[in-house]
């Protein structure tokens, strides 16, 4: 086998009006672009080129707003008093000190 496979549609979509919609029409292009016959030959994707083409142009005429980075946020907790990589306590290079809630770990 050639590996074809085909597709039965089950779906339909209605406007809130109550009309059928994008049934036995198909959705209308924003641009019609007439491609040439030997696309499929050429491989030549001309309806693509025309919409990269239409957006570049969108982007040149009404270019994204730039943002400042903000500052970098502080360590927290301040660095070198975190307890090691661990979710159920520190690592074992972490030690307690009695009766306090300190923990120092060798790096």
């Amino acid at each position: 086998m050639d590996g074809t496979s085909l597709t039965i549609p089950k779906d339909a979509l209605a406007s809130l009006e109550g009309h059928w919609i994008i049934e036995n029409k198909g959705v209308v292009p924003d641009i019609l672009v007439d491609a040439p016959p030997d696309e499929a030959v050429t491989q030549n994707d001309w309806e693509l080129d025309v919409a990269v083409k239409k957006a570049l142009e969108a982007i040149r005429k009404s270019p994204p707003l730039r943002f400042k980075a903000p500052a970098p946020l502080p360590a927290y907790p301040p660095a070198g008093s975190e307890p090691g990589a661990s979710f159920d306590g520190p690592s074992s290079d972490c030690v307690s000190s009695a009766g306090k809630e300190k923990w120092s770990c060798k790096n």
